[in-house]
């Protein structure tokens, strides 16, 4: 029996803890007693845990060492969907918004849902490549800029500085005037290629043809149905700029040599330009189909040549005899066929009213409608209609 008051009995049974042995197998710098069983540690994790005397020693399993963070095998840790999880959020991180090849001559962007994408922030020193297809992406490009657009599915509406309009999937699209928006409202998958023509050069070259005088390496604007070997090309070039494992440069002059063929017969016209060099033939080039655009993107109004001359910085007169020498026709001629060709797509395809159809092409009546109708095609909207019943 112990003699004294309460503090006693609490220091005897702290005294009795102390002298219990201890299992020990964590690290320690210290020299420890031999005859526990301890090592000097050196400061490296010791692979044999230590043992305390009385116990029996226990099993020795090596330890592999843990995958570092972020990497493939640290995804496969857990169940399969949280592996698959993280492996693709590892790809999309890698492949975002990063250069692609290692000349860094291009960068791949895809654009998610309601992603506004503004290439006035990135240098011209490179080629952009961008693929969206979710709803509510945008692009928004630099003036001067040249542009490669190809819709994949659905309808992409574009915007310059003077009208819109909208791309069918299947038509490519060379933009090089202002500063371009490209977008979508409903859901659609569009590529684009651009950059500035410092980026858009090493991958140009000049093409000898028949005659004497090479071919332009240049491109000009230009819409139309995309070939199926350009269509090819442009989602190949998209797949590697994707994965970052190939040289682009091959793909990319492919690319530009299609993109050249396709404009082979607007490359044949460079000759009736007015110019001394090739450059000021390119420059009453380009003019002119600025002109172009401007009545193909209004085909519902009647434009004044004042307004088609000031567009080209000519005068009307200049205009309709520089435009008459270079495409065969004045551009009211030009504005008449293009309204025909859709007044004949509309009676043909639709069913449609004549007073409606002549509403929305612009006509002052219906008798004049259907006058034009009569002059352009040799048979009445009524007629052409009924082809279709006595052809079945």
């Amino acid at each position: 029996m112990l003699r004294g008051g309460p503090g006693t009995a609490r220091r005897a049974r702290q005294d009795q803890t102390l002298r219990r042995p201890r299992c020990s197998s964590s690290l320690s710098r210290s020299k420890v007693d031999a005859s526990s069983g301890a090592q000097e540690n050196t400061g490296q994790r010791t692979l044999r845990p230590q043992a305390c005397p009385g116990h029996a020693r226990a099993p020795f399993f090596p330890r592999s060492p843990r995958p570092p963070i972020g990497s493939i095998a640290s995804a496969e840790i857990g169940s399969p969907a949280r592996a698959r999880g993280w492996l693709g959020w590892l790809q999309r991180r890698r492949t975002r918004h990063r250069p692609t090849s290692p000349d860094m001559s291009l960068r791949y962007h895809a654009l998610r849902f309601a992603e506004n994408l503004d290439l006035h922030e990135h240098g011209g020193d490179r080629l952009h490549l961008v693929r969206a297809a979710a709803r509510g992406a945008q692009l928004e490009l630099p003036a001067q800029w040249l542009s490669y657009c190809l819709p994949l599915s659905g309808r992409l509406r574009c915007e310059s500085l003077d009208s819109s309009w909208e791309l069918d999937a299947g038509h490519a699209q060379l933009w090089r005037e202002g500063p371009l928006r490209i977008g979508a409202r409903q859901p659609c998958g569009w590529l684009v290629l651009a950059g500035s023509a410092a980026a858009w050069a090493p991958y140009l070259r000049q093409r000898h043809d028949d005659a004497t005088e090479p071919l332009s390496a240049d491109l000009f604007p230009w819409e139309g149905p995309a070939a199926r070997e350009l269509r090819r090309l442009t989602v190949r070039l998209t797949r590697r700029a994707r994965d970052r494992d190939h040289d682009l440069a091959p793909l990319l002059e492919a690319l530009s040599a299609a993109l050249l063929d396709q404009q082979r017969d607007l490359h044949a016209r460079l000759h009736r330009c007015s110019g001394r060099t090739l450059r000021r033939r390119q420059q009453t080039l380009l003019r002119l189909l600025r002109v172009q655009h401007l009545i193909r993107r209004h085909p519902d109004a009647r434009l004044d040549l004042a307004r088609l001359a000031r567009s080209a910085s000519y005068s009307p007169c200049h205009l309709i005899r520089i435009y008459r020498d270079v495409f065969d026709e004045t551009p009211t001629e030009y504005a008449a066929r293009l309204r025909a060709d859709r007044a004949w797509r509309m009676v043909r395809e639709t069913r449609m009213p004549v007073c409606e159809i002549t509403e929305a092409l612009g006509f002052e009546s219906q008798s004049a409608f259907c006058r034009a109708f009569k002059h352009s095609f040799g048979l009445t909207a009524t007629e052409a209609r009924r082809l279709d019943c006595q052809a079945a």
